[in-house]
Formats: structure tokens, sequence, C-alpha cells
């Protein structure tokens, strides 16, 4: 796994449901490994200890973990650094379309922050880090080291998610972990709105003012600004919607 710098902006895809909890509880949530969508996380885990590549004492069940996403787009796609960057600039603005219609499809909306703040709520525990590795389910190539980095692999089919992943253990029975952001200010560096076509733009609208206006009220703000930039906005890559509060 690939520890980056903890200045690396992170982007986070929610629905509407997980971020209200988020902002409402100021709280990060982790969710245990075995209860993910992709009931192949953990899988690597278990064949490398049950065919003895790996030596540890702790089992899957014991981690849980927080994805986020790098929005970065892969370097070898393009002719020149300048098209690459131009492009990586345009998938932070707007958001991935993969993502948006995969998780969030129904209204969500994308939380921006840095690996070095999520890395400060979780220092209570022991954490691994790290950008996600992406390969074909078979063959297997790599040996993990340490054995927590059999936890940072997934299929090739997932690579748009270009996923920078938070590991700790726990012994909790529970699903969840949750542990408190205390600053919600400083954590949430931008909040970026589902993006909607023109024809139905009054949904993201509707949870751009819900959201823009919480935030000013919940943090004593008088605008909606970081920083010198708009804080809360909608993605405009369907269409052109406005989000004047």
């Amino acid at each position: 796994m690939k520890n980056l710098p903890p200045e690396t902006p992170i982007y986070k895809y929610m629905g509407i449901d997980s971020f209200l909890h988020f902002f409402m509880n100021r709280s990060l949530v982790l969710q245990k490994i075995q209860s993910w969508p992709d009931y192949l996380e953990g899988r690597r885990f278990e064949f490398f200890k049950k065919n003895g590549l790996i030596r540890t004492e702790s089992s899957v069940e014991e981690y849980f973990g927080s994805c986020w996403s790098l929005q970065v787009d892969d370097q070898r796609l393009f002719d020149s650094k300048e098209a690459y960057q131009i492009s990586c600039k345009e998938i932070r603005e707007l958001g991935s379309a993969a993502m948006w219609e995969g998780y969030r499809k129904g209204g969500g909306l994308r939380v921006r922050t840095t690996i070095g703040k999520v890395l400060d709520v979780l220092r209570v525990h022991q954490i691994w880090h790290g950008s996600v590795y992406y390969e074909p389910s078979h063959p297997i190539t790599k040996k993990p080291e340490p054995v927590e980095e059999a936890l940072f692999y997934k299929r090739t089919c997932f690579r748009h998610e270009d996923e920078y992943r938070f590991i700790v253990r726990s012994t909790s029975s529970s699903r969840l972990l949750e542990l408190p952001i205390s600053d919600m200010r400083n954590f949430v560096d931008e909040i970026l709105v589902s993006p909607t076509r023109k024809e139905d733009s009054w949904r993201s609208q509707a949870i751009y003012r819900l959201v823009a206006n919480s935030y000013v009220a919940c943090t004593r703000d008088e605008i909606n600004s970081k920083d010198g930039e708009q804080h809360c906005r909608i993605s405009q890559l369907y269409s052109l919607v406005v989000d004047d509060v």
C-alpha cells in the first residue's frame, strides 16, 4: 500500500442519509469490512492466511475501514502532462460520472478533506492507510507486507474509484465504529452536490439549499465560503444548475 502526503486531498461520495448522519453527528463512520457491498472484500486476506502465506492471529472480522477517492486520472491515457492535469482538474471540479451514477444516482454529495485530517480523527487507533492496488482476480501477483496490505487489493473493474483506504483494527462486535470530528469547519474543505439535468434541477437545488443553509447556521459563518472559495456548490456535470441560496 502506497502512503501519500497528509496534505493530499481526498473525496468521499455519500448518499443523503449518510451525509446527514455525518454532518449532524459530526462523526466519521468506519464500517466492518465484511459488511461492505463487495462481498469479495477481505477474501484475499483469508486466502493468504489459510494457505500460510501470511502469519497473523487477527481475523478479517476485526478490521474496519473508510473508503475515499483520490479523483485523479490515469496519466498513461494522455499525450502530455498538461492534458493529464486538465483532466484531473475537471474530475475534481465536477466529480466522476461513474461514481455519481454508480453510488449516488438518486441524489447525494461528495465531501473533500485531506489524508492528514482523517488520520487526526483516527489517531486513537492503529492505522493502515494507502492507495488501493487494482489487479485481476487471477493470478495473484503480490504477497502482502505487512499482512494488512492484503486489505488494500481490489479487482480492476473497480479502477474508476481510484480509492484511498483507511483501515483500523478493533475487537468491537458492532458493525460500525463512529469517531468524533472535533471541528467540522476545519475537517470539511468542500461539499459538492450531485449533478442533475436541467429538467430535474430542483432536486440538486433542494439538497444544496438544505446543506448550504445548515452549514452556515452550524458553523456560525455569514457566507458559504472557505479559504476564498465557495464551500458548498452543485456539480455542473450535466447542465448549468443555479446554486444561489
